[in-house]
This record gives C-alpha cells, structure tokens and sequence, in this order.
C-alpha cells in the first residue's frame, strides 16, 4: 500500500495496524471504535485518544503525563490523584494493591510489610483508627529488615505513618498524630 495523502479505511475484523513509513517511523495503531492508541516504534511516544479527544501521552523522553500535553515531571497528572484506601480489623499482610491501609481495632494487631528489596520505592500510608491507648498496631518489616533502623514500629491513638521501601528498608517519610482525644 503507497500513498501521499489522504485517508485509508480498514474494514475487517482486526484492530491493529502495523506501521511502517519509508523504513523510518514504525510503530501501530489500536482502534476499538471509541478509543485509539498510537505508538511510534522509534522514539516510545504514545497517545492515547477517546472520542478524538487525547487523554494519555508518554513522551519520548519517558515522561508519562495525563490531561495535558507538557509535563514537568516523569510523571504529571493535571487533575486529581486516586490511591487505594482499605480497612483491616486484624492482622493484615500489606500487598502491591495496598496504598493506605486503616486499621480499626478492639485491640493489638500487626501490619506486616512486604520484602523492601522487592519494592524499592512503593508507598504505604498506614493508619491506627481508635483513641484507645491501650490498643497498639505494631509495623512488622520483613525478616532483618528495619523501618529507619528499629526492628517494628507502633501506632496507637488515631497515629498515622507513611513509610517507603529504599530498596532494603523502610523509611519514615511522614507521621501524623490525629487531633482526636486519647483515652
């Protein structure tokens, strides 16, 4: 198929279609009916479009932005951020699906961390909901494994903590105390 200008229609039952221009530019693009995807083989960009509108881009550099088209980071969302929320009532291993994790207890319980070597970078915000004193959440890294050099770390009284993997351990890079009365 050659052609300089002008459009190129494809009835059939497949979606793809492969590129190749001049043996410079490949890439493909996906077509649903609503949604489309176009990547360029050479340089990684990609576009993602739904009803004619561009929704998603991943630049050449590597940056990742969403609804806009100049990022200012690797990664730019210009709207509002979702993350996971999840409530436990026991002892609850933290999984890759687990962002914050609340935990509302009658009592002691452990929240038990992944292997830091597996997950260098992944957040975890983890939150003690009660106002008893006497009720503790202990944070449980893996193994040897410490949270800024302590073997476990507790949360009692509405506390919160977000903690990060650095590839071997855990890091405290937030705590929050709530401003609910402690009993």
């Amino acid at each position: 198929l050659s052609a300089n200008r002008g459009n190129l229609t494809i009835n059939g039952t497949t979606s793809i279609l492969n590129l190749s221009i001049s043996n410079t530019n490949a890439g493909y693009i996906y077509h649903n009916g609503t949604d489309m995807l176009f990547v360029n083989a050479k340089n990684g960009a990609s576009l993602f479009y739904t009803n004619a509108s561009e929704r998603m881009r991943i630049t050449s550099g590597g940056n990742v932005v969403v609804g806009t088209q100049t990022p200012n980071s690797t990664f730019d969302v210009a709207g509002s951020v979702a993350a996971t929320i999840t409530t436990k009532t026991a002892t609850y291993t933290l999984t890759s699906s687990d962002y914050t994790v609340v935990f509302d207890l009658n009592g002691n319980a452990a929240a038990n961390l992944p292997d830091a070597t597996t997950c260098k970078g992944r957040i975890y915000v983890i939150k003690m909901n009660r106002t008893s004193v006497s009720d503790v959440l202990t944070i449980d890294p893996n193994g040897a494994q410490t949270i800024d050099g302590n073997a476990t770390y507790d949360l009692q009284c509405q506390q919160a903590v977000t903690i990060q993997s650095d590839g071997s351990n855990w890091r405290i890079i937030g705590d929050f105390y709530g401003g609910l009365k402690c009993l």
